[in-house]
């Protein structure tokens, strides 16, 4: 993760790219080839596992992978679509989240007052000694607009970059193809012509709003130049 948030110039001066001048895809390129070697064991040993004969299952998001890779043949889903997708989860989906709780903690914590109403909802809404589920995400509301301002205020994301397909069709907005846009993310969520009290920790702005940062944050990646979305293949 280090890596890839790192500003790597040849992003910015394209004919550096073959050579690569700060080592960094050359790095990754060495810690990639680790984690698909782990992720090859790993998947290689639930499958000699389940050829073998052995009864006892796992029952986890990988066996539920495998199952429909058996039902539906590699030509829906082959191991290497399975260890892409752990790849992504990995990478995705570990950092991003954690981090995210670390400072929704920190947070609450230097706002007692706002800890207070987690805690009161939390004690009316879920039964003491048990962890909360899913399905009762909805019946928090407090909570979930805690993890919003947090996600809205501490952002733990590089400016996203989606990659434009297409050449600008727009007169007054010149970019080749294939030209990466850097969205600063960042100060769209702080903009105090759209957001009251910008830098301040204010969960309570996101209650019966209507807003959805997770929405707005992914929306980016669908980021449309001149009426072309920057996922347009033509």
């Amino acid at each position: 993760m280090e890596l890839a948030l790192k500003a790597n110039v040849a992003d910015f001066v394209p004919f550096l790219r073959p050579f690569d001048p700060q080592g960094i895809k050359r790095r990754i390129t060495v810690l990639f080839d680790r984690l698909h070697k782990i992720l090859d064991d790993i998947i290689g040993q639930r499958v000699r596992r389940r050829t073998s004969g052995q009864s006892d299952r796992f029952g986890d998001f990988l066996d539920v992978l495998l199952d429909l890779s058996e039902e539906h043949g590699p030509e829906e889903l082959n191991y290497q679509n399975i260890k892409i997708l752990f790849q992504d989860l990995f990478i995705a989906g570990t950092m991003t989240t954690s981090t995210i709780v670390e400072w929704a903690m920190a947070e609450l914590l230097h706002n007692p007052p706002i800890l207070t109403k987690v805690k009161q909802e939390l004690s009316n809404k879920i039964p003491p000694r048990e962890l909360i589920q899913d399905q009762d995400i909805p019946h928090l509301p407090y909570l979930e607009a805690v993890i919003k301002e947090t996600m809205r205020l501490l952002l733990n994301a590089a400016p996203l970059a989606p990659l434009h397909r297409a050449r600008s069709r727009n007169p007054w907005l010149h970019h080749p193809k294939h030209t990466q846009v850097f969205v600063n993310i960042w100060s769209i969520l702080r903009d105090p012509a759209y957001w009251d009290d910008a830098t301040t920790f204010k969960p309570d702005r996101f209650l019966n709003s209507g807003i959805d940062v997770r929405a707005l944050i992914a929306s980016i990646s669908h980021l449309e130049l001149d009426g072309v979305s920057a996922l347009d293949p033509t």
